[in-house]
C-alpha cells in the first residue's frame, strides 16, 4: 500500500505540474494577444461626465414606478398593431403622466453621445449593477409617452422617445459584464418591437 500510495502522488505530482505548465502557457498566449484575464482588466475606457448617458439612467432607474402587473402594459408600450385595451388605457396614461421628471430625464440622457455605467470591475462578480426591473419600468415608460404622442399626433416627439428606447438598450452593448449584455438584449428586443409598431 504505501509503494501504490507513493506511486499515486508521484503521478498526481507529475500532472500537476504539467497542468499548471500548460496553464501558464495559455494565460502567456492570452496576454500576448492583448487580452484581459480579469474583470478589471476588460473595464472599458471611462466616458466624460458632461457626456455620459449611464449617469442620467441612474438617476431615472429610481424614480421609475413599477406599473400596475394587471394592465398589460407591455403591449401598450411594444406592441402598437394590437388594439389597447380601453379599460387600461386610462390608467396606464394615468402611470406615464405621473413620471415626468424621470421620462425628462430618459430624454435628457439619450441626446448624449455616449454612455459608459459606473461600475467598479476590480469588485469582479460583487459589483454593484444596474436594476434590471428598472431598466424595463423606463423603456415602459418611453413605449408609453410616445404611443400617447403618435395618438396626440405629435410624430415628432413620439420618434424621439422611440430613438430614447433604442438608445437605452444600446447604452448596455458596449460592457464586458455578460449580465449587462443579457439585460442589453432584452431591452434592445423591447425597442425593436416599439420600432416596429
Amino acid at each position: 500500500i504505501p509503494i501504490w500510495l507513493a506511486l499515486a502522488l508521484l503521478a498526481w505530482s507529475g500532472w500537476n505540474w504539467g497542468a499548471n505548465r500548460g496553464l501558464h502557457a495559455e494565460f502567456d498566449r492570452i496576454r500576448a494577444a492583448g487580452l484581459p484575464l480579469r474583470t478589471v482588466d476588460g473595464a472599458p475606457p471611462a466616458v466624460p461626465e458632461a457626456d455620459n448617458a449611464a449617469l442620467l439612467y441612474l438617476q431615472a432607474f429610481p424614480l421609475t414606478i413599477q406599473p400596475g402587473r394587471d394592465l398589460a402594459i407591455g403591449d401598450f408600450a411594444f406592441r402598437w398593431r394590437e388594439p389597447a385595451n380601453p379599460e387600461n388605457e386610462p390608467a396606464i396614461r394615468t402611470w406615464t403622466e405621473s413620471q415626468i421628471w424621470p421620462l425628462e430625464l430618459l430624454r435628457r440622457a439619450a441626446a448624449r453621445s455616449r454612455s459608459r455605467w459606473p461600475l467598479d470591475y476590480a469588485r469582479g462578480l460583487t459589483m454593484d449593477l444596474p436594476n434590471l426591473v428598472s431598466l424595463h419600468n423606463s423603456n415602459q415608460l418611453l413605449g408609453c409617452a410616445a404611443r400617447f404622442a403618435m395618438q396626440r399626433g405629435d410624430k415628432a416627439e413620439a420618434e424621439a422617445d422611440i430613438i430614447a428606447s433604442l438608445r437605452l438598450a444600446a447604452s448596455f452593448s458596449d460592457e464586458p459584464v455578460i449580465f449587462l449584455l443579457m439585460m442589453g438584449v432584452g431591452a434592445a428586443t423591447n425597442s425593436l418591437d416599439l420600432l416596429a409598431s
